[in-house]
């Protein structure tokens, strides 16, 4: 699989149905970056897609979800962040020695990684969500981000991608790392085998996070959250895991202020779980 994908002419391929474009983008946000994915002009439309405010609707959730309400995942949304974000992620390993993997970011790490003991069936936290995580994110720079999103454009009309077609703009990238606990779990009528999980995390005493994670209607993991100082939440986040149960490639997804202001951030965030906390 390996070989057929790596040069990404396959996952470009035009679809003929929205499924097939649907499946065709899963796949791609799962395998990771191709050969294609390189190309400046592909970049431009990966860029072009996630920083546009038109796709932080409430009828997605402000997230990468379907417009109808539904809150299927639209996969289409999730491989342009997952692109910008391994591209960003990338760029910022060449040019500093992190101890981050961005191999990570492939389907090699999309495997379930489950204790043979383990009943998920009977685990309240099936999701996995308690443990340390570390938070990477992104972001361009606000100024450009303001001037992409012209406010006196008509909807009707396409955004000028001439900014990032310029090829000076860059993300500014940072991390930070949280533990997370279960406070409860909520039954899921439509999933019974798999209750809502409440989750906080805390972060030096001041920074805070209450979320949730539960299937979306088509079987996916979703994770949400509010996060902020005390009990002024200010940012917003929608993510998916990627791949099967408790991955090792862990949760991506779109981060913005819980205000949705059309001059307010956005960006990608990719988290991953360090190690579970031991009680």
């Amino acid at each position: 699989m390996q070989t057929l994908l790596q040069d990404g002419v396959f996952l470009d391929l035009e679809s003929h149905s929205h499924e097939e474009e649907q499946l065709r983008a899963r796949l791609h946000t799962w395998f990771g970056l191709t050969d294609r994915d390189a190309l400046a002009t592909k970049r431009v439309i990966s860029r072009a897609y996630v920083y546009s405010q038109r796709n932080y609707l409430s009828s997605n959730n402000f997230g990468p979800f379907m417009r109808d309400g539904s809150g299927v995942v639209n996969w289409v949304h999730m491989q342009k962040l997952a692109h910008v974000f391994a591209s960003a992620l990338l760029e910022r390993e060449e040019d500093e020695e992190l101890a981050f993997e961005s191999c990570s970011l492939s389907l090699t790490f999309c495997q379930a990684v489950i204790p043979p003991s383990l009943n998920l069936n009977r685990e309240n936290d099936w999701a996995g969500v308690e443990g340390l995580w570390r938070i990477s994110y992104c972001f361009m720079d606000h100024r450009e981000l303001l001037i992409y999103n012209d406010p006196n454009l008509p909807e009707d009309e396409p955004l000028d991608h001439t900014i990032f077609e310029e090829g000076e703009l860059e993300e500014t990238f940072s991390a930070v790392d949280i533990f997370f606990r279960v406070i409860n779990v909520e039954q899921d009528p439509d999933h019974p085998a798999r209750p809502k999980i409440n989750y906080v995390g805390e972060m030096d005493g001041n920074f805070s996070i209450v979320g949730y994670v539960k299937l979306t209607p088509d079987d996916q993991i979703r994770w949400h959250f509010v996060a902020g100082n005390g009990d002024q939440p200010v940012w917003w986040g929608e993510a998916i895991v990627m791949g099967n149960i408790r991955s090792q490639y862990g949760v991506l997804g779109a981060w913005s202020t819980t205000m949705h202001d059309l001059q307010d951030p956005i960006g990608p965030f990719w988290m991953q779980c360090q190690h579970p906390i031991e009680d």
